[in-house]
């Protein structure tokens, strides 16, 4: 009987790792460049990919889900839920900035037309007579623990928090405002750590590069055709970054191989 009950658990569980899957397999793929992007490492940007979805968005595909991506659609679920549940709070009892339709600042997704570029800032809140823009994020208990009420000392002992302080920054270049706080939530006990920090000219330095370099090649390409594309990161659709870009196929397609020869 206990081995048919473990069976029985075990499809279970099967099931509602599929049901993580689905979700992420409804959800319509990013068709722009969003700050988020910028973030990523070295090995993973690719100059092309966003080139291409704004030459080409309705050609943006939604790369193919493996069966062990529940986990990845689980961690991402995990952090919505920490995201809501603290702006249901400021919703409630902060003063939270308006913008001038009179929508709170709380993921408000916003539209930098000569970028190219959308954001949604976790927050923006008074405090007093300044306002601060706010980056939410949760981290395990063993990198918690680690860290101090130094932000130096923070961003040393956790990729979490100095990839937070490296988004907050950003945008606060791309607002135009001067401080930021950072919210870095302990997952386990709900404990968290308050940083405040100005923006940084030589923290957005590359990032500001990656987004004149997107629309630069836009430009270049839109003007003078796809002979301008820059140049592919990866070798072939099988490449670990190739069978996570959302432009594998066009990449690769024949009319582009055509053009550049």
């Amino acid at each position: 009987m206990n081995n048919d009950f473990q069976q029985e658990a075990e499809l279970i569980k099967l099931s509602f790792q599929q049901m993580y899957l689905q979700k992420g397999r409804d959800q319509e793929p990013h068709r722009e460049l969003h700050a988020a992007n910028l973030l990523e490492s070295e090995s993973e940007w690719c100059t092309r990919r966003y080139v291409l979805m704004n030459l080409f968005p309705q050609e943006v595909q939604k790369p193919e889900l493996k069966s062990w991506d529940w986990k990845r659609e689980a961690i991402f679920e995990d952090g919505w839920v920490r995201h809501r549940k603290i702006q249901a709070l400021f919703r409630k009892y902060a003063n939270v900035v308006q913008d001038e339709k009179g929508n709170l600042e709380l993921d408000l997704t916003r539209l930098l037309v000569d970028d190219r570029l959308f954001l949604s800032p976790d927050a923006i809140l008074h405090f007093g007579s300044e306002k601060y823009l706010v980056e939410i994020k949760g981290i395990k208990q063993e990198d918690f623990v680690k860290l101090t009420d130094d932000l130096e000392q923070a961003i040393t002992v956790s990729q979490v928090v100095a990839k937070a302080r490296i988004q907050a920054n950003n945008y606060l270049f791309f607002t135009d405002l001067q401080k930021a706080i950072l919210l870095i939530e302990n997952k386990n006990n709900q404990d968290f750590h308050v940083y405040v920090m100005e923006r940084d000219e030589e923290l957005f330095k590359p990032y500001e590069f990656r987004v004149d370099e997107i629309n630069g090649n836009t430009y270049m390409v839109k003007n003078h055709g796809l002979k301008m594309l820059s140049d592919r990161v990866c070798h072939s659709p099988q490449d670990k970054l190739a069978q996570q870009c959302p432009m594998r196929d066009l990449c690769f397609s024949e009319r582009l191989e055509e053009v550049k020869g």
